[in-house]
């Protein structure tokens, strides 16, 4: 039987990056997707990331948080898009130095544009570089490569059985970047 400390189903960015992140904390990571990573529904997204850099016009993650609830006409979690929001402008630093491309204005920065009802441009993208698979697989290039993490590609359908070794997991903290959980019998 095949074991890990984490399995991230889908194998999206946001399946990738919970599964960068999880491998952080020293957990042993598998994948599950029924397709390749690069071949993942992410590579239908447009647009590009919104994040309140501030590169095109004054800006900043309230502001941001504002216009992402107005525009889930306030049923989104405003905690969770609150964290989002501020931890926007980090995660774009962190995917640019993993590697990813994002066009840049004049002197150097990352371009912003208006994309929907933003209020602001904030729209980090890649014009004219790379096609949204390309995009995704730079995204996926820093995932860690000890031989216990795993990615299973192309499965139609899936068992998981998870086994606790005490009571269940209970999550401790959620962000944009990850769910961190904690096991309570080892605190672990």
């Amino acid at each position: 039987m095949v074991r890990h400390d984490v399995v991230v189903v889908g194998a999206g960015v946001a399946g990738m990056r919970a599964a960068i992140e999880a491998s952080r904390y020293g957990a042993d990571v598998a994948v599950v997707s029924k397709l390749h990573p690069t071949r993942s529904h992410s590579g239908a997204a447009e647009g590009g990331i919104n994040a309140a850099l501030g590169n095109a016009s004054e800006d900043s993650p309230e502001q941001h948080t504002f216009f992402t609830v107005k525009g889930s006409d306030y049923l989104g979690d405003q905690d969770a898009i609150a964290v989002m929001c501020e931890e926007g402008p980090g995660d774009i630093y962190e995917l640019e130095h993993m590697g990813c491309i994002f066009s840049r204005t004049p002197d150097g920065k990352i371009a912003q544009r208006p994309f929907g009802a933003g209020g602001a441009p904030r729209t980090c993208y890649a014009a004219d570089y790379l096609t949204e698979p390309e995009t995704d697989a730079r995204a996926l290039a820093p995932l860690p490569t000890h031989e216990a993490d795993e990615i299973h590609a192309r499965l139609r359908g899936c068992h998981v059985v998870a086994t606790p070794l005490g009571p269940p997991i209970m999550p401790v903290r959620t962000s944009s970047r990850a769910a961190v959980a904690r096991h309570h019998a080892t605190g672990r």
